[in-house]
């Protein structure tokens, strides 16, 4: 067997060598992930993880100076950050969930009214969503094609959990926008879907 001798003083090299490999290696790595799950630009792929059965990936937003969603101007100081949580489209039938690291912001600018708020990942996410874009079209599109008790059965074959009630909402939700011309947050939770 051979054996390759290093000098004490090479040793700290050969290590830091070693960890710049394994860190471009791992960056490559999260940069093919990242392409083929479709993670949109904006966002870095850090980790991922299969938690409860579920391929979570951990993401965080890479947006240096996030926009005011009142009037657009960019915000100079970062208040803090925290993490959203959404759902997005199986991949290969396992569920996947999205972890995104977003920063919450502070804005001076005196004309606008908002003071404090969260960078937007429109439009993959939603403001308040906690599903995907994309997973928001597919459960609607397979509502309209199946109904909802047929699209449950449906929608548990390709790996995406939802209820009857939820794909109803979705094929609902078109209406209420061209009816009402605003459209009302449903949340997840509610049995009733307009209390007037």
């Amino acid at each position: 067997m051979l054996g390759i001798w290093y000098r004490f003083d090479e040793v700290p090299l050969l290590l830091l060598h070693r960890e710049i490999v394994r860190q471009k290696k791992h960056s490559r790595k999260m940069e093919e992930v990242k392409s083929v799950l479709a993670i949109p630009g904006g966002l870095e792929v850090i980790d991922i993880e299969v938690i409860d059965e579920v391929l979570t990936i951990i993401t965080v937003s890479t947006q240096i100076h996030p926009c005011c969603p009142l009037c657009g101007t960019p915000a100079a100081r970062v208040h803090n950050c925290y993490c959203r949580q959404a759902a997005d489209l199986p991949y290969s039938g396992q569920q996947v969930r999205l972890l995104v690291q977003v920063h919450k912001c502070f804005y001076t600018v005196p004309s606008c009214v908002r003071k404090i708020f969260v960078e937007r990942l429109t439009p993959f996410v939603q403001p308040w969503a906690r599903v995907t874009q994309r997973l928001y079209q597919i459960v609607q599109i397979l509502g309209l094609a199946t109904g909802s008790r047929l699209g449950v059965r449906v929608t548990d074959r390709l790996g995406i959990e939802t209820t009857h009630q939820t794909i109803l909402r979705r094929i609902i939700a078109p209406y209420l926008i061209t009816t009402w011309g605003v459209f009302r947050k449903v949340d997840e939770t509610e049995k009733t879907l307009l209390a007037c």
